[in-house]
This record gives structure tokens, sequence and C-alpha cells, in this order.
């Protein structure tokens, strides 16, 4: 889903909502206060797409941190072309 796409269907629907909420999407769930995610967890139940994206973004995050891997010949190419995979059907 296009980033520009989801602003306007989303906003739309619960305006406000999103306002202020940005730094709990960008940021690693592990650099949060108690506190932090508790707002970023009223806010995934309010944006289930949202909460979705930031999914698949970590997951994409687990594979570049991968330590087994020790260059892009000996990477894994199954996990990455599986992570593509997965984005193109939720884009559906």
């Amino acid at each position: 889903m296009h980033v520009g796409k989801f602003n306007v269907n989303w906003t739309k629907n619960k305006p406000g909502k999103l306002k202020g909420t940005r730094w709990l999407w960008s940021t690693n769930p592990e650099n949060l206060t108690q506190e932090q995610r508790q707002k970023n967890g009223n806010a995934e139940r309010a944006f289930p797409r949202l909460k979705q994206l930031v999914e698949q973004r970590d997951s994409l995050r687990d594979i570049f941190e991968d330590q087994s891997i020790q260059d892009a010949a000996t990477g894994p190419p199954t996990d990455l072309r599986t992570w593509i995979e997965a984005g193109q059907d939720d884009q559906g």
C-alpha cells in the first residue's frame, strides 16, 4: 500500500487520531517507555493496518540484523523473497 494512499484513506475516517503518534510508529519497541508502549498499543488497536505495516518493517529489520549472514552471496534470498511476497499479498 502506498503511504499517500494510506494517509488519504485512513485519516478521512479517523481525523486527528494519528496526530502525535508518528514517533511511536517509527521507534523500535525496545526503545519505548512503558507509557509509550501503552499509547502505541492503543494506536495499534485503532489502526490495525498501520500496525501490520510496522510489523512488516520489523520483519525486514530482522533479516538485515541476522548475524549469520556474512555477505550478499551467502545471505538468505529465501527470507527476503518471502518478505517481498508477503508484502505483495497484503496489498491485494
